[in-house]
């Protein structure tokens, strides 16, 4: 599961799991993570989960919120290792192995064989 962590002189104090479809981010209590930063406003960001991508959204916040130092201007992707920067905190992206979606791949790949044979599925109809 994608999570959000919060670290200070590079030691973890705190990590936000990020389990829903939408995550909400600010000082307000209602928030699904608080920051008790006089700088983050009570509803300050939001990350929206799509499958295996994972949106931050800046929602008009007073002080803006930054992505690896950079002010957010419109919505963006997360990476793993990104840092999102609300006020003066800032919080790691982070993403978990199980968050990647599963690629297969054939052994082989042999083009004279068909799976199927879409116009004789017709005929049979």
């Amino acid at each position: 599961m994608a999570r959000l962590v919060l670290q200070m002189e590079g030691k973890t104090i705190n990590e936000f799991p990020l389990a829903g479809e939408q995550t909400h981010i600010g000082r307000e209590q209602l928030n699904h993570v608080r920051l008790a930063d006089p700088m983050v406003s009570r509803f300050h960001a939001e990350i929206h989960r799509r499958g295996f991508c994972y949106t931050l959204f800046d929602r008009q916040s007073t002080n803006g919120t930054r992505i690896n130092g950079e002010p957010l201007t419109s919505p963006v992707t997360l990476a793993d290792n990104d840092a999102v920067s609300i006020g003066d905190t800032t919080l790691i992206f982070r993403l978990d192995p199980s968050d990647s979606p599963k690629v297969f791949l054939p052994q082989a790949f042999n083009s004279n064989t068909t799976l199927l044979d879409a116009g004789k599925a017709l005929e049979e109809e």
